[in-house]
């Protein structure tokens, strides 16, 4: 499904693209409080009326409910919070995103990142309330917790499952932009600076640009010089990237006169830990304007306004189970510009490579064949099946002089445990190869995995995968069937907490012989976008199977055996809003049914 992504909301809805949602647990219970402050703090937020909340059963928003005592013009509210480590967070809303309630509230939310400052209650520091019902002269109102009697405790929230980064993204300088625009469609005119994040990384809270100007026709008499350059102003922003990470900060056209060289000098990065780097674009030991390297330099005259092709462009090929991007891009040379990003549909075909025979089979046991998607990387192993074939003769090598003849003894079962026949024989040796025993776990190298085993029955013994071994692995294909020590286990299981807590897996194929996947099997595997299930005997899914997997958007499911009761409760608690299950034709009624509340309202269910 393609998604437009329009240019003048673009920065609202980039907030998902950079920011990696975390659990929180609502600490407020009850009936809040109402706080009686002094004087003016009482008139302006009735706080025992608002209220704190999350939306989502794994929480990925905190929405508070401001519900104010005086009536405003409110064209703003600010909150800071502080964390549990002392960082300060500011909030910042917006009066054009959000109108009154029913109720009479200010509704405010907050995206809490993956990185941050850590687990623990987060407090609101102080609210502010900007009020310009007098155009000329905006008033703003401040409501600090602890003063005048003040208590914002019962609008405090907890997080939990949030990890710590020190390290901000790196800036690619070299591709900084600078350009005019109506950025926001309003008919104004805009400054604006796009600067290309190298990786993608959640670690960026605020980005801040630092302005250099100089006045060409300004002589200092006192030191008989002219105007070095000087700090005209810093702008900056919470860290918004667009699909491509690149993070645009905006400024009037209107502060900039035309007579003035400017230059960015600086680039400021916060990360949500509260740590700083300034990415310095000066030229090192080089005083004045000259400090500036040209490329960052501009007067207003010299700045191009973004004219963009009516073409798209393809900026992200799709590949297996990812999805691509394309926009229309400026057509003035040297420039990077672009907008209305789009998503192409990712594809699930993979390219194969040619077979490469792994283990060669022999007259007796099976081999093993492997191929390569190109695109992705994806292993994909093939049983070969054994050849069949006995030589009627085996040629004899004489001994040597100094070797005498060797006995032929039948080689006896290994113990006395050993299973009966029915397993694989091995033809040279005449003995039985059993399966190992219940409760072994496997280690299978060659599929970078591990299996239990569930029944050593000699004829039909049988395993469930407890995950993959490789920490890298973005894509995994869970096997049909695996083969240890020349015995071919069937895969009929993935086993609970199988891939819990993956932060790297993104697409999974299971087996045609898996029945059941375990409790917790893929929770909170936060990157997980598709899985494709080609059972068609699957016959459960157990409870919070897919907990918190809110890039989770697509399931494919091929079993006609599942029912109300094998479907666990909120096997779908916290997965993407737009998560859609394709069942067979025949089910889809009523798999509709044993998919409701289990965690996702807004799951489809379709053929």
């Amino acid at each position: 499904m393609k998604k437009m992504i329009n240019s003048n909301k673009r920065k609202t809805l980039n907030v998902l693209s950079v920011i990696m949602i975390f659990t929180f647990i609502f600490v407020f219970q009850g009936d809040c409080k109402c706080v009686k402050a002094e004087e003016a703090t009482e008139e302006f937020i009735d706080i025992a009326n608002s209220s704190v909340s999350y939306n989502g059963e794994i929480c990925d928003i905190v929405t508070w409910k401001i519900k104010l005592l005086k009536e405003f013009e409110v064209t703003k509210i600010d909150l800071t919070l502080k964390a549990p480590n002392g960082n300060i967070i500011t909030v910042n809303w917006d009066s054009s995103h959000y109108e009154l309630d029913e109720n009479g509230c200010y509704t405010i939310e907050y995206f809490v990142p993956e990185y941050g400052p850590g687990d623990g209650v987060y407090q609101i520091n102080q609210a502010e309330i900007f009020d310009c019902s007098n155009s000329s002269n905006c008033i703003s109102y401040t409501i600090t917790n602890g003063q005048n009697g003040v208590d914002l405790s019962s609008l405090s929230f907890q997080v939990s499952g949030q990890e710590k980064d020190a390290t901000p993204p790196k800036i690619d300088k070299n591709n900084i932009v600078i350009c005019r625009e109506d950025y926001y469609g309003n008919g104004s005119d805009e400054i604006c600076v796009e600067i290309p994040v190298e990786e993608e990384e959640s670690g960026i809270q605020e980005i801040w640009v630092g302005w250099y100007y100089y006045l060409n026709d300004y002589f200092n008499n006192d030191t008989g010089s002219w105007l070095e350059d000087r700090l005209i102003c810093t702008i900056r922003g919470t860290a918004y990237l667009d699909p491509l990470n690149v993070f645009t900060e905006t400024r009037d056209f209107s502060d900039f006169k035309e007579d003035i060289i400017y230059g960015i000098g600086y680039v400021k990065v916060i990360d949500w830990a509260g740590n700083t780097s300034i990415v310095n674009l000066l030229n090192e030991n080089v005083d004045g304007i000259d400090t500036i390297p040209e490329k960052y330099r501009f007067t207003t005259s010299q700045i191009h306004i973004h004219t963009y092709s009516d073409n798209w462009s393809v900026d992200v090929q799709p590949t297996c189970g990812k999805v691509g991007i394309k926009s229309r891009h400026c057509t003035e040379p040297n420039c990077n510009g672009k907008t209305d990003f789009e998503e192409i549909d990712e594809t699930f075909e993979h390219v194969f490579g040619e077979w490469v025979i792994k283990t060669q089979p022999t007259g007796n046991t099976t081999g093993v064949k492997e191929r390569i998607c190109s695109v992705c990387g994806l292993e994909e192993t093939e049983e070969i099946p054994a050849t069949g074939e006995t030589k009627d003769e085996t040629p004899i090598t004489p001994p040597s002089q100094d070797t005498k003849p060797a006995d032929n003894p039948v080689t006896p079962p290994a113990d006395n445990d050993s299973k009966p026949s029915g397993g694989n024989v091995n033809n040279n040796t005449n003995t039985v190869v059993a399966p190992a025993t219940k409760g072994s776990v496997l280690n299978l190298e060659s599929l970078k995995c591990k299996v239990k085993v569930v029944s050593d029955n000699v004829a039909n013994p049988t395993v469930s995968y407890l995950g993959t071994t490789n920490k890298n692995a973005t894509i995994v294909k869970v096997p049909d069937t695996v083969i240890v020590d020349d015995i071919t286990y069937t895969v009929t299981a993935i086993a609970d907490k199988a891939f819990s807590g993956n932060k790297k897996i993104k697409n999974v194929t299971i087996g045609k012989n898996v029945t059941s996947v375990g409790k917790d099997a893929f929770k909170n595997c936060t990157k997980l976008k598709n899985v494709e299930i080609k059972s068609t005997v699957l016959k459960k899914i157990g409870a919070t199977a897919f907990s918190g997997c809110k890039s989770l958007t697509k399931i494919t499911l091929k079993s006609t055996k599942l029912t109300k009761s094998s479907v666990g409760k909120n096997s779908l608690k916290g997965t993407n809003k737009k998560l859609v299950i394709k069942v067979p034709k025949s089910k889809v009624k009523s798999y509709q049914k044993y998919f409701k509340n289990k965690g996702n309202k807004t799951v489809k269910v379709k053929k």
